[in-house]
């Protein structure tokens, strides 16, 4: 990566002001296109070379992607980039049903666009498509569409997890835990008077849904609040959602709405309603016979004969018995299930579309991580060994003690303390706060899954079901919670994946932390000379740090790199690390990079060598090796040197690996082990390196390690353990205890580092141990240690004719 320029300030530019800038770097890219650029030499190469560049994927943030690409916002009608989903149609999940965009039809608009003859045109065709010129689409192989990716860093992590845990969810450590049955921190709309949601009730039975869409946003919020349907979003989604129920809940004789939809004037806004239902407000609200008495005869003896209450005497006696009738039973329908829900108590206000009676009832706490929410997630925090690239979620997480969470720290919060925390917390509850758990480890799941590093056609559908099966429980479950972009656009990850491979090779963390080292770089803030000071010091940069990789130069210079490392203020932690590092190269041992001859010299113990004896003999089918010190060797067979190296850490796939006297967290890590190549959890006891003699007469070296094994729970506790219900995310238990045998494994058996978290489990008797393994490469389904990987793949796509695709061995798709 290098930089290329930078767009001189104060301020960044706005909408089409981008133009001009990319124009220069269209320019460059044109050439690299066609004809290409000849090089007369390389870094690799002495001969000239023919290079050609294109610009594929624009990897930013949804703002800046829209304004490079020509794209309307995500607050416009056409929100999306992929789809001309309206933005009023938010809230559809079928994606069978969003009308796509073409490249035809967006280049066409974007012309028009650019040769209009005035502003006002401009307005009306971008109103119109959604479209305006972008200078990339000089390029004749760009496509808007396909290569103005969804960032995954800025949508999942910066917007799903977080709109859930601070929008949906609440988050404040002062109150108690609540449910989010309302908003947590939005306010509802004050209620409305009894006469205006009597006209709106009026028109929902008896107009039609433009009528509907007239009234005031708080008289179809508390109707649809009445009726326990969503209530969230803009006037024209809260009638559909009301006209959609009193299409299908309500018959067509009890309401007719053909008739024509002007508004009646104000002294006929009193709804049509029979006796029975005109008198019972009056029933439930005054308690008292003298409100009632209002009504004439006719109206109380229909009361009477639908209550079950005599009809004898005079008005004034059939009120009293009414009214004690809803007092003595506080349980009947005429309190409960046929009274609408009025205002009584609050200070009227008068505004355009009638009074507005204001009510002010006790404050009730709606916030889900309360006090003991975050009581138990402090408490797994301080108890979890999580390894060292790990960005772990701050102390003063869910205060304003700390300040913004990063994206890294997002991810951390949602894929590994909240899972354990909040398993602990509702795991054996029944009802809402079971549906919160399942639904919060549906979003958890998708997300760990679009974070993997080798994907396949399986992978990626497992990965539309969970976020699918999220986006609906979401909106069961949350009716004041609104459905936004970021919602529709994570729907559209799955294209990309598709397109351009796993997400970890186009999102944007890398690009981030760029723009972190260039804003803390020392300028004289001179525009005009700022911008070269930025280019220069990069390029000096870029070119000290392969210089600084070279092996004669790194050998020679080690104090200096230490010095270096030590200065640069690097986080070697978090995902942007784990970007760089991870590959499949071969294991390294640090201490021998350094000294060639590195480690300390060591005799194995005795368990350690019994079990290296065990293994080389059971992969050789046979004696090849026997203990000096207590068999004599036969024909064909060798002894067993004891002596080796022992180091402190090695890298696998670009991570540190450690043992436990090292470092305890970095030693934590999930194996295969045996002849069945089954998952086991334990801890790194040993590093060492030995050297012995094959069956050919060489030698051979060989880096191995010593491993306890973790004691796995008896069938019964494990009936016990609630994690298991999350195959995925939730990990398992195990005793707190380790196998007697030692383990010797090698190091390309390790399959990932773990989170270690002790716990206390009631129904267990023994300590137990929670094992959250932090594999980012394969779909496993970690389920008391073993390895399901197809079965439950096809318990979700049972029926599917991709059964096939489902079926087949997940393959990775490199990514560009």
């Amino acid at each position: 990566m290098y930089l290329v320029g930078v767009i001189p300030g104060p301020s960044k530019p706005s909408l089409e002001e981008i133009n001009p800038f990319l124009g220069l770097l269209v320019d460059d890219l044109l050439e690299f296109w066609e004809p290409g650029v000849w090089y007369s030499r390389t870094a690799k190469s002495a001969s000239r070379h023919l290079v050609r560049a294109a610009l594929v994927p624009v990897i930013c943030d949804v703002p800046g992607a829209r304004q490079v690409s020509g794209l309307g916002a995500h607050s416009s009608k056409y929100f999306c980039s992929f789809c001309l989903l309206e933005l009023e149609d938010i809230e559809n999940f079928d994606t069978s049903t969003w009308p796509r965009r073409t490249l035809h039809d967006h280049r066409r608009n974007a012309e028009r666009w650019r040769d209009a003859a005035s502003a006002e045109e401009r307005v009306a065709i971008f109103k119109e498509s959604g479209a305006r010129w972008s200078e990339l689409l000089r390029l004749p192989y760009w496509d808007p569409i396909k290569f103005t990716v969804v960032d995954s860093m800025h949508n999942l992590y910066l917007g799903l997890i977080k709109n859930h845990c601070r929008r949906v969810w609440g988050m404040n450590w002062a109150v108690e835990d609540g449910d989010a049955t309302a908003h947590p921190t939005k306010p509802p709309p004050p209620r409305p008077s009894p006469q205006t949601m009597d006209w709106g009730t009026h028109v929902l039975y008896y107009k039609s849904r433009s009528a509907l869409s007239k009234c005031p946003k708080a008289v179809l919020w508390h109707l649809c609040e009445e009726r326990d349907l969503r209530r969230a979003g803009t006037v024209k989604m809260l009638a559909r959602e009301l006209d959609k129920w009193v299409s299908h809940r309500v018959p067509s004789s009890v309401c007719d709405r053909s008739s024509p939809a002007t508004p009646p004037s104000v002294r006929s806004r009193a709804i049509p309603r029979s006796p029975q239902r005109r008198a019972t407000p009056s029933a439930l609200l005054p308690r008292n016979a003298a409100s009632l008495q209002r009504f004439n005869r006719a109206t109380l003896l229909e009361l009477c004969q639908a209550y079950s209450v005599p009809p004898q005497g005079i008005k004034r006696d059939i009120a009293e018995r009414l009214v004690k009738r809803s007092s003595s039973e506080p349980g009947s329908p005429i309190i409960e299930s046929q009274l609408p829900s009025l205002a009584t108590s609050g200070v009227a206000r008068q505004t355009e579309t009638g009074p507005i009676h204001e009510t002010n009832p006790p404050p009730l706490n709606h916030h889900v991580l309360g006090r003991e929410a975050f009581a138990m997630i402090s408490e797994v925090r301080e108890s979890m060994q999580l390894p060292s690239w790990i960005n772990p979620v701050p102390r003063g997480f869910g205060t304003t003690q700390h300040g913004k969470l990063s994206a890294d720290q997002w991810h951390t919060a949602c894929t590994t303390l909240l899972p354990v925390a909040l398993v602990l917390l509702w795991g054996n509850e029944t009802g809402r706060k079971l549906q919160m758990l399942e639904n919060f480890m549906d979003l958890t799941t998708a997300v760990v899954l679009a974070g993997m590093w080798s994907i396949s056609e399986a992978h990626i559908k497992l990965f539309e079901t969970y976020l699918h099966k999220y986006l609906v429980g979401l909106k069961e479950l949350y009716k004041e919670t609104n459905i936004v972009p970021n919602h529709h656009l994570a729907l559209h990850l799955p294209d990309f994946m598709r397109l351009f491979g796993p997400v970890h090779s186009w999102r944007s963390f890398v690009f981030e932390r760029f723009n972190y080292v260039l804003q803390h770089m020392n300028t004289n803030l001179t525009f005009g000379e700022m911008e070269s000071t930025f280019m220069k010091t990069s390029c000096r940069a870029a070119n000290l740090r392969p210089l600084l990789r070279d092996t004669r130069i790194a050998s020679a210079l080690p104090e200096f790199l230490d010095v270096l490392r030590s200065i640069s203020g690097d986080d070697e932690r978090g995902m942007r690390l784990e970007s760089v590092l991870r590959n499949a190269s071969a294991p390294v041992i640090p201490d021998l990079v350094r000294s060639g001859s590195g480690g300390r010299s060591a005799m194995l113990s005795e368990a350690s060598y019994a079990a290296f004896l065990l293994k080389l003999n059971l992969e050789a089918d046979g004696p090849l090796y026997v203990d000096p010190t207590c068999t004599t060797k036969g024909e064909g067979q060798r002894y067993l040197p004891r002596d080796v190296r022992e180091h402190g850490d090695i890298i696998i796939n670009g991570m540190h690996y450690r043992t436990k006297d090292s470092s305890s967290r970095d030693s934590n890590i999930q194996y295969r082990s045996g002849s069945n190549r089954a998952l086991c959890t334990g801890q790194i006891l040993n590093i060492f390196t030995h050297r012995r003699k094959i069956a050919s007469g060489d030698f051979i070296e060989e880096t191995l390690l010593t491993v306890s094994k973790l004691q796995e729970l008896t069938d019964e506790d494990a009936r016990v353990d609630t994690f298991r219900k999350f195959p995925y995310v939730g990990g398992c238990l195990y005793y707190d205890g380790i196998v007697d045998e030692a383990v010797i494994i090698r190091p390309l058996d390790v399959q990932c580092h773990v989170a270690r978290t002790p716990l206390r489990i009631p129904g267990i008797t023994r300590a137990c141990v929670h094992i959250l393994p932090l594999d980012r490469v394969s779909i496993l389904d970690f389920v008391s240690g073993r390895l399901i990987i197809i079965s439950q793949l096809n318990k979700i796509h049972t029926s599917s004719k991709d059964g096939d695709a489902v079926n087949e061995t997940s393959t990775a798709v490199n990514g560009i």
